[in-house]
């Protein structure tokens, strides 16, 4: 399916455990350019701390700026402008 992406983010952080199953879960379901960060905050707050969501993706997808940055352009069409 070409236009399926996944956008990580919602899941508890108390359970480091089941978060480590969800990841690798993911990963090993969908090809690496079509996950994509997502904060899904202020809900967070709900059921987690940003910071721990945060850090778990950074510990996780480190250095990995498709799974940051590319892979959101690429899912909504964005394209950078030039400057004038």
């Amino acid at each position: 399916m070409p236009n399926v992406y996944v956008k990580v983010s919602g899941y508890p952080t108390g359970d480091i455990g089941f978060v480590t199953d969800l990841l690798d879960l993911l990963q090993s379901a969908f090809p690496n350019d079509r996950l994509l960060y997502a904060s899904n905050w202020p809900v967070i707050d709900m059921y987690a701390d940003f910071d721990s969501h945060l850090s778990i993706l950074l510990d996780r997808f480190a250095g990995n700026d498709d799974f940051f940055i590319n892979n959101a352009r690429s899912a909504y069409h964005i394209v950078e402008r030039k400057k004038p």
